[in-house]
């Protein structure tokens, strides 16, 4: 089974990377297409992505998002946030989106190494990152708080990958008890 899966820049300049966004050609034979925009594309099932409740220190401990919000007026700890995936700009301002204050923002490529030179702006800052790029921070900043990026999807493509599943291996789709939410 093959899942295309686009961010809302679709098919960007139609060129593969590095030139442009794609990983492998389009158009091209695929079963299922995920998309959080507006691609036009056949078996297209919708996705949208947020940020998860908590953030994650690294001992596993969860603050909620909602106790970094700067909601008193004053000031409290510094936020800083560094990500290093293909949008990081998209991460800062869904932490902004939920009343993340932020002093300074480092934006690194999608899967960039992160070095010390790439934290001086956050030294005396409270460190988010996302989840993804957690495993490098903690090596330098083990204080940092990782923040999940969480997808909802469409349960509609539940419901057809569980067909297709069927149809292609005699198998059902073992999905967790109450997914795809109704």
């Amino acid at each position: 089974v093959e899942i295309c899966v686009f961010d809302e820049r679709g098919v960007g300049n139609g060129w593969l990377l590095p030139a442009g966004p794609l990983r492998e050609v389009w158009p091209r034979n695929c079963d299922m297409v995920l998309d959080s925009g507006k691609l036009f594309a056949a078996n297209r099932y919708g996705m949208h992505r947020r940020l998860g409740a908590f953030a994650l220190r690294a001992d596993g401990a969860k603050v909620g998002l909602s106790d970094l919000r700067d909601t008193s007026g004053r000031p409290g700890k510094p936020m800083w946030a560094i990500a290093g995936i293909a949008q990081p700009e998209q991460f800062f301002s869904m932490l902004r989106a939920v009343g993340i204050v932020l002093k300074g923002s480092t934006a690194l490529a999608d899967h960039a190494d992160i070095l010390p030179r790439d934290l001086e702006g956050a030294a005396d800052n409270c460190l988010l990152c996302t989840e993804k790029d957690a495993a490098k921070v903690w090596t330098l900043r083990p204080d940092a708080l990782a923040v999940p990026l969480e997808i909802d999807i469409d349960p509609e493509f539940w419901v057809a990958l569980g067909a297709l599943l069927l149809a292609r291996t005699g198998r059902k789709l073992s999905l967790p008890h109450g997914y795809p939410p109704a």
